[in-house]
């Protein structure tokens, strides 16, 4: 989804000025999610309190040995937050070059760490869940 939104949004928003956030895995439990083994606004899956449980968010990872255990099987698979999150949660900030890492000091009031990491902005490989 962040690539597709990126190129819809090239011609709006310019390339540097995207960001990844690195968020403390403790928010999937400190915090009020669901889990969406797929889509969420494509798939079935209905949006309730269930989707809250352990058993949905394991429906997201496969036991695939051709996708890595860290992978969601579906690479549209979602985690969402439905409630603020915190600053304290945010461990870093990527961002994929040097003049973005400028831009983002200059206009975030944080010490958290700037990272340059083009690999977060390229195509994930893509996994076909079954």
């Amino acid at each position: 989804m962040f690539y597709t939104k990126r190129n819809k949004l090239k011609n709006t928003i310019d390339e540097d000025k995207w960001a990844v956030l690195l968020i403390e895995s403790k928010v999937l439990w400190e915090l009020d999610c669901l889990f969406m083994p797929k889509n969420a606004a494509k798939s079935s899956t209905i949006k309730s309190r269930a989707s809250s449980s352990s058993e949905f968010f394991s429906q997201m990872f496969s036991k695939n040995q051709s996708i890595p255990a860290n992978y969601t099987q579906d690479v549209q698979a979602e985690v969402m937050v439905k409630d603020y999150i915190s600053p304290k949660y945010i461990n870093g900030i990527i961002v994929n070059s040097l003049e973005s890492k400028n831009i983002c000091h200059g206009l975030c009031n944080t010490d958290t760490e700037v990272i340059v990491n083009e690999l977060f902005f390229g195509l994930r490989e893509k996994f076909i869940s079954k």
